[in-house]
């Protein structure tokens, strides 16, 4: 009859995984387990209509609890991904940085991290061109950088890095860039065209013979 009670109680937390996991760190708090889908859901949680109003506040929570998880496990691969992710949301972009390539180092392959890399590199690069056009162009180039971090094998990162130097005049910044953009891709053409350029402008017109009287 007892655990029949107690049955019937615990009804109530599978309610949805939600309120199971919430309920569950607070019983058990050494659990990875429990402390990783606790995180998560908090991490998703903060995107919904109910907690806009403390976003920040619920994100913090998960992070909490996942930052707990990895010290009871350090190779725990979730864990890693969703500290990430709860970053990437309140723009600690170095955090995420961080954190997804101790993801990345555990487990290369994963298609959910793949798909993160995705979003935060086309956000970096969207960052940099906006900055970039209204002549931010350190604070453009700060944002470019971390697009080579985050993936080293896209030339796009390379080629917008150098078109940012190239603007604040640093040439030989450019033209490295521009040259690490050609080596992952030989065939870019915008790449090939903005080296030509560089040319132009560092090579110096030759000094004219001064005419005889």
């Amino acid at each position: 009859f007892l655990y029949g009670c107690k049955t019937w109680e615990r009804n109530w937390d599978w309610k949805n995984d939600i309120t199971l996991f919430l309920k569950d760190v607070e019983t058990v708090p050494n659990s990875v387990l429990v402390l990783g889908n606790a995180g998560a859901r908090y991490i998703d949680l903060s995107d919904t209509k109910n907690f806009v109003a403390k976003r920040e506040e619920t994100l913090e929570k998960g992070i909490k609890y996942l930052k707990h998880a990895i010290e009871l496990h350090p190779r725990y691969v979730n864990g890693y991904l969703n500290l990430g992710l709860g970053s990437y949301k309140l723009k600690r972009d170095r955090d995420a940085l961080f954190y997804w390539k101790q993801a990345e180092y555990l487990y290369p392959n994963n298609p959910y991290l793949r798909n993160y890399y995705i979003v935060f590199y086309n956000d970096l690069l969207n960052r940099g061109y906006q900055k970039a056009q209204r002549g931010q162009l350190d604070s453009a180039i700060y944002e470019l950088r971390k697009t080579i971090i985050l993936d080293k094998l896209n030339p796009e990162g390379f080629y917008n890095l150098g078109g940012a130097y190239y603007q604040n005049k640093q040439y030989d910044k450019a033209k490295y860039y521009w040259e690490q953009c050609l080596k992952l891709k030989p065939d870019h053409a915008q790449a090939k065209s903005g080296l030509s350029t560089i040319v132009t402008v560092t090579v110096p017109t030759p000094a004219q013979p001064v005419a005889k009287k």
